[in-house]
């Protein structure tokens, strides 16, 4: 059996990346073996060997990195505490599962990818927003003077993903990146974040094609991290917490008011407590005017006692038992649909696109950095004049 060289490193790399030890990757690696690979076939006195079987190389890239053999090969030695989050931060808001810091580290890939090609094609990425401190600044002041900047003609977006693209494009136009990743219904380790910022600019989104609102907020939560140039990794929960962390708070505070305003804040704040239930009209019409949730919108009037735990518990509670009906009278649809021969193909959807991650593409295409055919694959399209000549001012 042909062995091949690798470089130990950048497989203990690998592995403090993806949080997993020798015996999990070992397992990882001999799923499906009738024979599993033992701990001496890749590691020796706790390094890994210096030759290894092309077959287990191909295997550990294959099942869980996904680096390319090339990757494992490479002499030079990796920086860790500049190569990822992981190294950066010990602790995080989320009990991150394999899942997440696969799409982490992929997501830090094409980070480090448009850097790169920033770099090269001299598209220079300043900041422009200020940073501010949780311990001085007042979340909900700031949320209403960013939202000054940021949200110019909201009224012209009545649906949630347009009012949601148009925040993305906002932010670009700030030197923020916002890239937003679609989860398949396949994909084999599921993601439990729902959106995290790694500096210096970039903002991540798990799509939500179910709920816009909650992907909403998750990137006005998400800016609050930026503006305190706090990274993190969140699975954000939308009810009311009183165990959160202070930057957590500030950031959920910056979120609600950011996406509110002053009128939407003065307008909850007078909103009649006669009938308060998830049918509430008052409350479904702010939902859609401020595209904000109605469990966020509770859960706003519970933190500020205007409405009592026992009343929010029970409005919680009804409101998963409504979204438990809507999932199983679709699942039923489409069971009955199916047995009258009704198959419905559908597609995944496709990611929102920053305008920045155009511009940096433009700027090295451009730049002789990057090859037409690069653009294409990049951003799944057959026309480059989409991406080229489709762009913000920077």
């Amino acid at each position: 059996m042909k062995k091949i060289a690798i470089n130990p490193q950048r497989i203990n790399h690998l592995m403090k990346i993806f949080g997993l030890s020798q015996q999990e990757l070992l397992q990882k690696i001999s799923e499906g073996l009738k024979n599993p690979i033992k701990k001496d076939e890749i590691f020796v006195d706790s390094q890994p060997e210096e030759k290894i079987k092309i077959s287990h190389l191909k295997r550990i890239d294959e099942r869980v990195f996904k680096k390319g053999l090339s990757f494992y090969t490479d002499p030079t030695n990796l920086k860790d505490k500049k190569a990822s989050i992981f190294f950066r931060k010990d602790a995080f808001n989320a009990n991150l599962s394999f899942g997440d810091r696969e799409i982490t580290h992929k997501i830090e890939t094409q980070i480090s990818s448009l850097s790169a090609l920033s770099k090269l094609s001299k598209f220079e990425i300043k900041r422009k927003l200020k940073t501010y401190n949780c311990n001085q600044d007042n979340a909900s002041k700031i949320g209403y003077e960013i939202r000054e900047q940021l949200l110019k003609d909201v009224d012209n977006f009545r649906k949630d993903k347009d009012f949601l693209k148009n925040l993305i494009d906002m932010l670009s136009e700030k030197n923020i990146l916002v890239l937003e990743f679609v989860e398949t219904w396949n994909k084999k380790n599921k993601t439990t974040i729902n959106g995290f910022f790694i500096t210096p600019y970039t903002i991540t989104l798990k799509r939500q094609q179910k709920s816009f609102k909650r992907e909403i907020f998750t990137l006005a939560h998400e800016l609050g991290h930026y503006l305190l140039n706090e990274e993190e990794l969140d699975h954000l929960s939308f009810e009311c917490q009183t165990n959160a962390n202070q930057i957590e708070r500030w950031c959920n505070e910056f979120a609600f008011t950011f996406l509110m305003g002053k009128a939407g804040i003065s307008e909850i704040n007078n909103i009649s407590l006669i009938n308060i239930n998830i049918d509430n009209q008052q409350i479904q019409e702010l939902s859609n005017k401020y595209h904000i949730s109605r469990l966020s919108l509770f859960t706003y009037l519970v933190t500020n006692k205007i409405i009592n735990q026992q009343t929010y518990n029970k409005i919680k509670e009804n409101l998963k038992e409504e979204y438990h009906r809507r999932e199983n009278e679709t699942k039923q649809k489409k069971e009955k649909d199916k047995l009258a021969g009704i198959i419905f193909h559908g597609r995944s959807p496709k990611p929102i696109v920053s305008p920045l991650e155009k511009n940096i593409y433009s700027s090295a295409f451009f730049e002789g950095v990057v090859e037409e055919y690069e653009v294409l694959e990049h951003f799944k399209v057959k026309d480059i004049t989409k991406i080229l000549y489709e762009q913000i001012l920077h």
